[in-house]
């Protein structure tokens, strides 16, 4: 018989706090749709991983909705399917791959397919449309009469000021993989509430989970850290912050499939932060227990595993491996340098070390070497030689990063074929 431990929950609901306004980007949030999306596989189709119209709201700025020669083509943006309140849009800012040659224009509808609000030509649509006066629309729609190629990298939609969101009766209880957690709006100017783990006793930075509806009910993966309990904030359509309420939960006591789990290891595009940290909220919701990054495409993990990452995607790493440690998720960088790796040169494992070192500083204690996919040359015998090779570096590699953590690493490796 599977056992859980009882678990009590008290809500407790804060004062209510000064309203902090900032700019939210309300695309993500909405449904986008395109008239047409120009054909870029070698000519035959458009790619959905790179050109696709919601591509404009994933902030990678390496995909676009590649728009078809002609026009007019339209970019149509639909918040009735997330917002049950028109935002009151002020401000329309866009990051274009290749700006179109044609003209642009803004459409403004009470909602898509109703009645038309408002229309205005945007003569530079590479700087910011600011509107004199609000308009409140449920759909927008972005029409370009000649795109010559032009592709939409990012667009945003920014609302005008709101009154205080606010909910009540916000309240948790355990499901059999995570926690429920539930509450009502108490006026029209919550857009969404942000979920959010909080250190009890020490106040420390909320670790950010999801964005939730504006009534929920939101389920979320169970903790396996002691001292942490669910902050509930709702948030208005300009950003503004209303009061938090906050729930103490108490963790589950065990992973039961620490060692299953998911690994990012295909070819195309890697996912996205974002989709990285719902596939690990998805993992603690199942009990399973690893995450194993190692995309092939990811020019860093693979081809170019030499260069360092930058300090912004460190922070993604690090973010993703303190969600994972909070759901019971082990975050496995992983890294596949033997298409050309010199495994008994110093120097080259100087490098490997070095690669692997701000990953150690963030937290994470478990890494996997990946020597699958190499197509070695007829000269290369793929033989008890090279496994030799491959278990002396791991050993070295394992002690290595054990030194750089202070603290036992765990290191999984993938052979060659």
């Amino acid at each position: 018989m599977r056992r859980w431990v009882i678990l009590w929950l008290v809500a407790v609901s804060l004062a209510a706090t000064s309203v902090d306004a900032g700019d939210l980007d309300l695309v993500p949030f909405a449904r986008v749709t395109a008239s047409a999306t120009a054909d870029t596989f070698l000519g035959l189709w458009p790619r959905e991983t790179d050109d696709a119209p919601y591509t404009v709201r994933d902030g990678d700025a390496e995909t676009s909705w590649k728009i078809p020669a002609g026009g007019p083509h339209h970019l149509i943006v639909d918040f009735a399917p997330g917002d049950r309140r028109a935002p009151a849009i002020e401000r329309i800012e866009a990051e274009w791959t290749k700006p179109p040659a044609g003209k642009v224009e803004i459409a403004m509808f009470d909602a898509c397919g109703g009645n038309f609000v408002f229309r205005t030509e945007w003569s530079d649509p590479t700087a910011p449309l600011a509107l004199a006066n609000p308009v409140r629309a449920q759909c927008v729609v972005l029409s370009v009469s000649k795109a010559k190629n032009a592709a939409l990298a990012e667009l945003r939609i920014f609302s005008g000021a709101s009154d205080a969101p606010a909910i009540a009766n916000a309240a948790a209880e355990p499901l059999d993989d995570g926690w429920r957690v539930t509450y009502e709006s108490t006026n029209d100017a919550v857009h969404h509430v942000r979920v959010s783990f909080r250190a009890v006793a020490d106040k420390a930075d909320d670790l950010f989970v999801v964005n939730a509806p504006p009534n929920g009910p939101c389920d979320l993966p169970r903790p396996v850290i002691e001292g942490h309990a669910v902050v509930l904030t709702p948030i208005a359509q300009d950003g503004a912050v209303g009061a938090e309420h906050v729930l103490e939960i108490h963790p589950k006591p065990a992973v039961p499939f620490a060692a299953s789990g998911i690994v990012e290891g295909f070819y195309g595009r890697p996912w996205s932060h974002e989709e990285r940290r719902r596939m690990i909220l998805l993992l603690g919701r199942l009990d399973q227990g690893i995450y194993i990054y190692g995309p092939k495409n990811d020019p860093l993990h693979r081809d170019e595993w030499r260069t360092p990452y930058g300090d912004d995607a460190i922070a993604r790493f690090a973010e993703l491996q303190e969600l994972s440690a909070m759901v019971g998720v082990t975050m496995s960088f992983g890294i596949s340098p033997g298409k050309d790796m010199d495994l008994d040169d110093p120097d080259e494992r100087g490098t490997l070390v070095a690669k692997l070192a701000p990953f150690v500083e963030v937290g994470y204690r478990h890494f996997t070497l990946l020597f699958d996919d190499i197509e070695f040359g007829l000269e290369t015998p793929i033989d008890a030689a090279m496994g030799a090779a491959h278990v002396d570096l791991c050993n070295w590699l394992r002690g290595e990063l054990t030194a750089l953590a202070g603290d036992d690493v765990t290191l999984w490796m993938v052979p060659t074929v």
